[in-house]
């Protein structure tokens, strides 16, 4: 229902801004008593779940390992924790999962451009899955996974791309959840380098070289 308000005031100065403010908040609060059944309030499709972050030392070292600086990590960890806020509501599941594709190749750049520093030639997004299936325990699988999450976010993000046009593109759920676990493990590896083992814990490289038999 449209509703009509009277505002003594020149259009778009602070006075009118201020006062279509009050009317704004004055009419949802309205809503909310008087007919709450139609009022539309997000709902969450499940309770966020907690985790253990580990002792207190890990904590610090992965803090540590964050270069605020960096605006590629920036950007793809503060994506991945927006994609983990948004999963939790039903009605945003698309943004969410576009948001984790955001951090995907925010993750893939990062990997990318480390190749490059440590080679010294231009890496592309092939060497990258080929240091992916060399490095991690389940490598092959692992960047098999990756690769169809890139396919999935250029669907995801571009209405009309070379694999078609979709009103709703055909990315299964549990591949955008996957997403967000496998995001966890590339950004541990690219800040920690820890390599993920999905048998046992996760192993930092140079620790187990240094290990007693």
């Amino acid at each position: 229902m449209a509703v009509e308000i009277e505002i003594d005031a020149p259009f778009a100065s602070p006075a009118f801004v201020l006062a279509a403010t009050k009317h704004a908040h004055a009419l949802a609060e309205r809503a909310r008593s008087e007919d709450r059944g139609r009022f539309y309030i997000p709902q969450r499709a499940s309770e966020p779940e907690t985790c253990d972050l580990g002792d207190e030392q890990a904590v610090l070292e992965l803090i540590k390992a964050v270069d605020v600086r960096d605006e590629l990590i920036i950007r793809g960890l503060s994506r991945l924790i927006a994609a983990n806020h948004l999963v939790s509501y039903a009605v945003f599941f698309e943004e969410s999962a576009v948001t984790g594709y955001i951090s995907l190749e925010a993750a893939l750049e990062c990997l990318r451009q480390d190749l490059e520093n440590t080679t010294g030639s231009s890496a592309s997004l092939k060497d990258v899955f080929q240091i992916i299936r060399e490095t991690f325990p389940t490598g092959e699988s692992f960047a098999e996974v990756l690769q169809t999450d890139y396919e999935n976010r250029i669907m995801m993000i571009h209405p009309n791309s070379r694999f078609g046009e979709y009103w709703a593109p055909p990315v299964h759920a549990d591949e955008a959840y996957e997403l967000l676990d496998s995001l966890v493990h590339l950004y541990r590896y690219i800040l920690l380098g820890e390599v993920w083992d999905p048998f046992g814990d996760f192993v930092n490289p140079e620790s187990a070289e240094n290990s007693p038999e």
